[in-house]
């Protein structure tokens, strides 16, 4: 999934980011956010899509919306059918000053057809916005996005049987046509894959500049700060790690982190066997210290927690927990011990 060039006019036609400009509450916006962060040499594009769809939003009357429906209605369909492109639609602010022009070039037309578009998909959200509200997690057309909240682990079953176990905080996207021709996904956080097998489709997760190739294969990614900082562990199977031209081969039980000084990836082993219980949902202590207790929770959920009652970083604790939520095991150690837990930003905080 390499990032895309978008153009004004396409931004301009895409529902989604019509929603994004137009409500603050948009549905759309993690998703365009995140588009926008990753294209930061698009956003002049970005700004101007978006100035030119506030511009002419309000700028109509409905009686006026509802006559330039009419007419995009009428001659969208002269305009397809002009294979030459001699006659294109250029939509003014009033009635009178639809023009049909001729010899204009390929541009033009497309940009005054985008227009005319525009006008109709605007006037859907100023007449019926409840028609084009979103009420899912779908996005647009293309695009599907899967969240986890702080604590939170949640397993999605992809259409070709993968299987992702997406970790706390984290973020995957997928196209909707996924599968179709290619298995590409989109990660931000962290998750384990277990790959249906297909050689002649792989499966690849993206995470800013990095990629991780796979046929059929169990792996774990780990992007959290995906600009500077990726990693990986291989269970089982054999994938392949990207950055610009740099490469790397994996085999089971071995890991690889991005070194961001040397700009290269630097292998080594890890502990699969916490691995397997991370899968399995199984994590327990058997008079284990708090200290020791705390790092695998920080482990575990991808978070960081800090103790500031120094009078418990001596004891020990016990119990065993399957597919617990974070906030589960907070509130016994917290209960065991008279304590407190809070968030604090993404900070757990045990005082």
């Amino acid at each position: 999934m390499e990032n895309k060039i978008y153009t004004v006019e396409e931004l301009m036609l895409d529902e989604g980011f019509l929603d994004f400009c137009l409500f603050d509450d948009s549905a759309y916006k993690p998703y365009w956010e995140h588009v926008i962060e990753r294209n930061p040499e698009q956003n002049e594009i970005f700004a101007k899509a978006r100035n030119n769809i506030r511009t002419l939003n309000g700028s109509l009357s409905n009686d006026e919306i509802l006559f330039q429906i009419e007419k995009v209605k009428e001659h969208i369909n002269k305009i397809e059918a002009n294979d030459t492109g001699s006659e294109v639609l250029e939509i003014t602010e009033t009635r009178e000053e639809y023009l049909f022009n001729k010899g204009r070039s390929s541009k033009k037309i497309f940009l005054y057809a985008v227009a005319a578009c525009l006008i109709l998909v605007c006037s859907f959200y100023f007449i019926y916005p409840s028609l084009v509200k979103p009420q899912t997690q779908t996005l647009n057309s293309f695009i599907t996005v899967y969240n986890t909240v702080q604590g939170e682990r949640k397993k999605i079953l992809l259409p070709d049987g993968t299987i992702a176990v997406l970790n706390t905080n984290s973020q995957l996207a997928i196209n909707n046509d996924y599968n179709k021709e290619q298995r590409e996904i989109e990660l931000k956080g962290e998750a384990f894959f277990i790959v249906a097998k297909n050689a002649s489709k792989p499966f690849i997760v993206h995470s800013n500049n990095f990629s991780t190739t796979a046929v059929g294969t169990e792996f774990y990614v780990h992007a959290r700060n995906s600009e500077n900082a990726y990693k990986v562990d291989l269970l089982e199977g054999k994938v392949k790690l990207n950055n610009n031209n740099n490469t790397l081969m994996l085999s089971p039980g071995e890991n690889a982190e991005w070194n961001n000084f040397k700009s290269t990836f630097s292998k080594s082993t890890f502990d699969s066997d916490f691995l397997k219980r991370w899968i399995n949902g199984e994590i327990s202590f058997d008079k284990t210290p708090v200290t020791d207790a705390i790092e695998t929770l920080n482990k575990w959920y991808a978070v960081d927690i800090e103790i500031k009652r120094t009078d418990i970083l001596q004891q020990y604790v016990s119990g065993s927990y399957n597919n617990a939520s974070l906030e589960d095991i907070l509130k016994v150690i917290c209960f065991t011990f008279s304590c407190k837990y809070t968030y604090v930003n993404n900070k757990v905080i045990i005082q």
